[in-house]
This record gives C-alpha cells, structure tokens and sequence, in this order.
C-alpha cells in the first residue's frame, strides 16, 4: 500500500514538473515569437519611413492626399534621436517646401525644419518653426527675402492646409525670445526663424492664418 502511493505521488511529481517546464517552455516561445515581431515591425518600420525621407517632393500634395501613412513613422537620426513629421511647409514665393520636424536639436536642424515652441500646426497659437540659413537655397536661407503679404502654406497630418499671411518681419538678438509668445488674440499663428549676418542676429517672419 505504502509503494503503492509512493508510485502516485511519484507520477504527480512528474507530472508537475512536466507541467511546469511546458509552461516556461510556452512563455519562452512567447517572448521570442513577441522579441521577433517586434524587430521585424521596426525593420518594415524603417525601410518605409527611409523611403518618405527620401523624397521631400511634393510633400503638401501627399499629405493632402493622405496616402503618406508612413509620416507617422518615428525615424532616427544616426545618434539615435527620434523624431516625427508632424506637417509640411510652403513658401511658393521663395521655392521653399520641407517637413517640419516634430522636436528642435542640432542633429534635426541638420535633416529640415524643426519646430521649436508654441502650437501644434494650424492650431490656435503661435506655432515657430527653425530652419538652417547655408546662404544657399536650402531650408531657410532665402527666407530673409519674404515680403509682407506673401503666403505661407502649412499642411497638417490630416491633410488640412492653411494658408499664412506675413504680416511681419525683423531682425532680432539671438538671444530675444519674444516673439515665441502665445499671445495671439485667439488667432491661428506661425513665427519662422533663421540665422542672419553670419549668425549674429536673427531673421524672423510673422505670420497669421487667413
């Protein structure tokens, strides 16, 4: 009788065991099949986002047509920063059409422009943007030549766009930040920002949703 329910508790045993290891076997194969998943969906992840960073052409007509899904991606830079698109910008004027980046740092400002402070794009507030001034035609280097009354187009991720009319221009210290404020009377509002005279000064451009 005594082997008897030593032979049962035995069998329990190992049937416990056998449980116990077909259990850590089944949560093992879940974070591998999970830890797999995930590199893969970061892989396509990447391969589609580097196609968009590719191409900024036409970028206000993508959006527009909301066939540009992957803008949502989070790209990184190559220190590892992440970063999003969060709108695009027109100056039809001056030939100027870049994302906006949706954080401001050096590595940023180096790949299109950023925004520094303020509203989201076409929202109620005062929405700046920073673009490099090269002295060439790249980002923001022609903007010093905006005249008042030009428009500025900025495209959301909804795909909205919103024209902007400059009713003001400056030169600024660099270290004058008033023109970030958010006093803007209820209105919808975007303050472009670039470096002027050899980076001792500062260009701005106001402008208010029409």
């Amino acid at each position: 009788m005594f082997k008897k329910q030593s032979n049962k508790k035995t069998i329990y045993v190992l049937i416990s065991i056998a449980l116990l290891i077909a259990l850590i076997v089944l949560i093992f194969s879940i974070k591998v099949y999970s830890f797999y998943k995930k590199k893969q969906l970061e892989i396509e992840n990447r391969e589609n986002c580097s196609i968009v960073m590719i191409d900024f052409s036409n970028l206000e007509q993508k959006l527009k047509e909301q066939t540009v899904k992957k803008l949502l991606c989070t790209y990184t830079t190559n220190t590892g920063e992440a970063y999003q698109i969060i709108a695009a910008l027109s100056i039809p004027s001056l030939n100027i059409e870049y994302p906006i980046l949706s954080s401001t740092s050096d590595s940023l400002l180096k790949i299109s422009l950023t925004r520094y402070w303020g509203s989201n794009p076409n929202e109620v507030g005062n929405m700046v943007v920073l673009g490099h001034n090269y002295q060439t035609d790249k980002f923001f280097s022609k903007l010093p030549n905006i005249q008042i009354g030009e428009i500025i187009k900025i495209t959301d991720l909804s795909g909205k766009t919103l024209e902007y009319e400059v009713y003001k221009t400056d030169i600024i210290d660099p270290y004058d930040n008033s023109c970030t404020s958010q006093k803007t009377n209820g209105n919808t509002e975007i303050t472009l920002i670039t470096c002027y005279n050899n980076d001792e000064s500062r260009f701005i451009a106001k402008a208010r949703a029409i």
